[in-house]
């Protein structure tokens, strides 16, 4: 993008007249190895207002591609002095305002010449940071990067600040020359990018490529919009630690709830014994105090093998009989997993008679349905007398004309005409993009306190993969109009399609209808010798299904 990417342009001359291709390994590495290129100074300004770049970049045609409109605001990102803002512009024009963000004062001076001369009065100039473009937030229709990115020396701050600047419609325009292939080989590597360096950095960045346009000459054009969700990379965070929290226990002898720290009732002074069964409630909060933490991680109680009161792992005499500890057994320490909010239990009456009207709702909707059935597919008979006929007849025109189709690459039918192609989202795969730490439940640590669960589950994101789309032009039949006959009588005939030049008739189609009368009117589709083999007046035995559908003349 600048000129001091030519430095040693001499000394690459040779090798490029030789036609020497970068080679796959020396692709991969760069591809791997990506590291923002220098900014470039205001010094080269000079280049990005150069002859040819209307021939290379073809601004007019990346705007109307991205379908600027009157009233849009749009910014242009890393502007230099302005030459697709100043376009864009017009673009958006009267009512429409482009932000041109730049971080050096001195190629923003450049552009408000620029301005000036050319008379644009609705382009604001930004001073822009390193990491952050100072553009108001949630209020762009597109934003637009041209060389750009690739420079960026905080690419995830700016692609966040991006994304918050942009409408829940906003998209952004990325054009970067192209790092694989020769066809921008007069830039230097850093300055170019590929697909492979794009996509997996601003993908986990919360944004989501809508298509890949490939007409410019030297250059890639991507085309994001921003996805729902949180960014990937942005959810990063420090272990969470495990989180104790005091539970309660309920005295066997009074009733009384307890704290899981009591040792004896508050209600009664029974002590607590091995009856005693810990709970959480829902709403417990974290301990905190230091001395609470240390019991709850001291261990689980033990139970005196003689009076079975519960004890402090520490202790090593009862300290209810003053029995020695001995081989007397722990609580149990155990795992709890979290369940679906719990419906507190209805009186087994109540609970019978739900049971009974949900039971005679089901039976009176299966009977309901069983009517229903019963009387659409029962048959029944009925004396009816031919009274009329109706029949129609079609031709199909068909027209040898250029028509315009799309396929995917390796499936475009031969003597197609390739008119363009883009990248496109063909389907897409569910990947692992990391994991994320969620509590499962909680482990009752056999003294009063609990401890909560967590377990790393794995995150997917439903990941696009893109094949190249080819818009083509090809010679093929295709319909062009119907001629139809229709008549009330017995004498069918065939429509004049009027066939003109590069023309040819299609497909035909023929339709036959005899009137019944009886109880009711009837309606029956048939065959043309059955058709025409019936005669006006003469009667016949109906099966009727249903209500009308008449199957069988006898």
């Amino acid at each position: 993008m600048i000129p001091r990417r030519f430095r040693g342009r001499l000394a690459l001359v040779s090798v490029l007249a030789l036609g020497v291709a970068q080679a796959p390994s020396t692709l991969a590495r760069q591809v791997a190895e990506r590291r923002p290129a220098p900014v470039m100074g205001y010094q080269g300004a000079d280049w990005l207002e150069r002859e040819g770049r209307e021939e290379e970049q073809r601004p007019g045609e990346v705007i109307k591609t991205m379908g600027l409109k009157d009233g849009d605001l749009v910014a242009d990102l890393g502007c230099g002095t302005g030459y697709f803002a100043r376009r864009m512009a017009r673009a958006v024009a009267p009512s429409g305002r482009v932000y041109a963000v730049d971080i050096q004062p001195e190629m923003l001076d450049r552009m408000k010449g620029l301005l000036e001369k050319e008379g644009i009065g609705n382009v604001v100039p930004v001073l822009g940071e390193a990491d952050d473009p100072k553009l108001p937030k949630e209020a762009l229709d597109w934003i637009l990067l041209v060389d750009v990115y690739h420079e960026l020396q905080q690419p995830k701050a700016m692609l966040a600040k991006m994304r918050a600047s942009l409408k829940p419609t906003g998209r952004i325009a990325l054009i970067e020359y192209r790092l694989e292939g020769a066809t921008a080989s007069h830039i230097r590597p850093e300055h170019r990018m590929s697909p492979a360096q794009v996509l997996p950095e601003w993908e986990p960045a919360g944004f989501r490529l809508v298509t890949r346009h490939e007409f410019l000459p030297t250059q890639h054009f991507f085309v994001f919009e921003k996805r729902g969700g949180a960014c990937f990379w942005m959810v990063d965070s420090p272990r969470r630690r495990m989180a104790i929290r005091e539970g309660k226990w309920r005295c066997p002898y009074c009733s009384v709830v307890n704290r899981g720290a009591d040792l004896t009732c508050t209600g009664c002074g029974a002590t607590r014994d091995k009856d005693v069964q810990f709970f959480l409630e829902e709403a417990a909060d974290e301990v905190t105090d230091e001395q609470l933490l240390a019991n709850a991680r001291a261990g689980a109680d033990w139970l005196c093998q003689f009076c079975q009161t519960s004890n402090r792992p520490g202790l090593t005499h009862c300290r209810n009989c003053g029995a020695e500890r001995g081989t007397s057994p722990s609580r149990p320490v155990r795992e709890i997993p979290d369940q679906a909010p719990h419906v507190p239990p209805t009186p087994a009456a109540r609970a019978a008679g739900c049971g009974t009207w949900l039971a005679l709702g089901l039976l009176l909707t299966l009977g309901f349905c069983a009517a229903i059935g019963y009387f659409a597919l029962r048959k029944s008979e009925d004396t009816v007398t031919v009274g009329g006929f109706e029949w129609e007849r079609t031709i199909q025109a068909e027209a040898y004309r250029t028509v315009r189709d799309s396929a995917w690459e390796g499936e475009v039918p031969s003597g197609a005409r390739a008119v363009s192609r883009a990248q496109e989202v063909h389907h897409t795969e569910r990947v692992q993009v990391g994991t994320r730490r969620v509590r499962v439940g909680k482990k009752d640590l056999g003294n009063g306190f609990f401890e909560d669960v967590y377990q790393e589950q794995a995150v997917y994101q439903e990941r696009p993969i893109y094949r190249q789309k080819i818009a083509y032009d090809i010679d093929r039949w295709v319909l062009d109009r119907t001629a139809r006959a229709t008549g009330s009588d017995q004498s069918p005939r065939w429509p004049d399609p009027g066939l003109r030049a590069r023309e040819r008739e299609g497909a035909r189609g023929q339709r036959y209808v005899v009137r019944l009368r009886g109880s009711k009117e009837y309606r029956m589709e048939l065959p043309l010798e059955r058709w025409a083999a019936l005669r006006p007046g003469e009667t016949y035995h109906a099966v009727i299904r249903g209500s009308g559908t008449v199957l069988e003349l006898k």
